[in-house]
């Protein structure tokens, strides 16, 4: 559950992050300090760049999906005797 977790708070940093990263591009035409302002609001709910949010995303989904998989492996083994 806790990995699920991860993933939710990634994507909701991401659309942060994707929603700031907007909002300066179109506010650098009328308003430089603002645009400033609203790429660092981006960088810092992606902790970076878009590439490390990628990243971190990748391994936010691998981490839930690898106790499915030792889940679903455990059930199918048989112990043997």
């Amino acid at each position: 559950m806790a990995s699920c977790s991860l993933v939710k708070v990634q994507v909701i940093r991401g659309v942060i992050g994707v929603a700031a990263l907007t909002a300066a591009y179109f506010a650098s035409a009328s308003f430089a300090p603002l645009s400033f302002l609203l790429l660092g609001i981006a960088l810092y709910a992606m902790k970076g760049c878009p590439v490390c949010w990628i990243f971190e995303m990748c391994e936010a989904v691998d981490k839930s999906r690898k106790p499915a998989a030792e889940n679903a492996a455990g059930k199918t083994e048989h112990p043997q005797i």
